[in-house]
């Protein structure tokens, strides 16, 4: 099983400072579905650690009502494919915490989070977290600690738009417990 929580970056401010303006180009080969969708398609990645690696993308067909969850072994080369649920598409930015997978959908002005048990790589969703008011193109979620409990924080990102929310954490770390409450929204005017 992966960590039960999100790895924290110390000093943030110092590791921005690091990061190479230009970025840095991955190339990932011999990924099977990659011949049959252009990398300009991939929407999200994230990766889940076990005593394995994997790589995680999203993916969206036009036409289609639901999205690609695809799921890689890094080294043999063993692959899946999750279908959203019907009707949501557009898996955008994605994020594991621990054995979870939380991959934000969307259709019209509504969206979804679909909490997925990546322990099991289990093709329906655990949970479905419902949000309405805006779209979901990608997601974070952090845990921190408020008064002296744990709590997980929720941003939703709607193009230049972030929609908070937030939730107590289970103690018995239980993610399909989670109850999201809306704390606010911010706007970023430019790029």
């Amino acid at each position: 099983m992966g960590e039960a929580f999100n790895k924290k970056v110390e000093d943030v401010e110092n590791q921005f400072e690091k990061m190479n303006k230009d970025g840095n180009h991955e190339k990932f080969t011999k990924l099977p579905y990659f011949s049959n969708i252009g990398v300009d398609h991939i929407q999200g990645y994230t990766q889940y650690q076990t005593n394995k690696l994997f790589f995680i993308f999203t993916h969206s067909l036009k036409g289609r009502e639901s999205g690609r969850i695809m799921i890689t072994h890094a080294l043999d080369q063993q692959h899946q494919e999750i279908r959203t649920p019907s009707g949501w598409n557009h898996p955008g930015g994605i994020q594991c915490v621990g054995s979870y997978l939380f991959v934000p959908c969307e259709n019209d002005e509504q969206s979804i989070v679909c909490l997925y048990d990546l322990t099991n790589l289990q093709i329906e969703p655990l949970k479905i977290f419902k949000f309405s008011g805006h779209r979901a193109s990608g997601l974070g979620i952090v845990d921190f600690y408020y008064n002296g409990h744990l709590h997980y924080l929720l941003l939703i990102g709607d193009g230049s738009s972030y929609y908070a929310y937030i939730s107590l954490a289970p103690t018995d770390g239980d993610m399909t417990q989670l109850n999201f409450s809306g704390i606010g929204s911010f706007f970023f005017k430019s790029r």
